[in-house]
């Protein structure tokens, strides 16, 4: 039946218009790497639309922890900085999950150790929260305080 109704959502979202920001972070955090760079090449305009919680493709790819399709999303040029409505960017969510492949491509492409959430913390805080030391060690040398 789940399937069933995401199918239904999917076919009433084909004939919406403002839909194809939907389909990037529904195709980012499934780490449907095929279909994401489908709808980049042809709507890179929205690589970067927000959610209602502000949360974007690359914030999807990152909690799913699809490594490839947060590569695809840097590369077509997604914000990494971008911030979802707590405060909180790529960066921070990968820290927090552990993810050292995720936080080293985010350093790549620019991702700021240094900004803080709505709550005050930085990546480096989340990590050490968590006990991860190798993320840790990343975001020092990429200049985390």
């Amino acid at each position: 039946m789940a399937l069933m109704k995401e199918g239904v959502v999917v076919l009433l979202c084909l004939f919406m218009t403002g839909c194809v920001g939907w389909q990037l972070r529904q195709a980012a955090g499934q780490g449907d790497v095929r279909l994401l760079q489908a709808l980049l090449h042809e709507h890179r305009e929205l690589i970067d639309e927000q959610d209602s919680r502000g949360r974007s493709a690359l914030i999807y790819a990152v909690l799913g922890g699809h490594a490839e399709a947060v590569r695809r999303l840097l590369y077509f040029g997604a914000d990494a900085n971008l911030a979802d409505r707590e405060g909180r960017t790529a960066l921070m969510y990968a820290a927090q999950a552990g993810s050292g492949e995720i936080v080293a491509l985010l350093l790549e492409f620019g991702a700021d150790p240094e900004l803080r959430d709505g709550r005050g913390q930085a990546a480096f805080d989340l990590a050490k929260e968590n006990g991860y030391v190798g993320v840790m060690l990343s975001l020092i040398e990429a200049g985390a305080q």
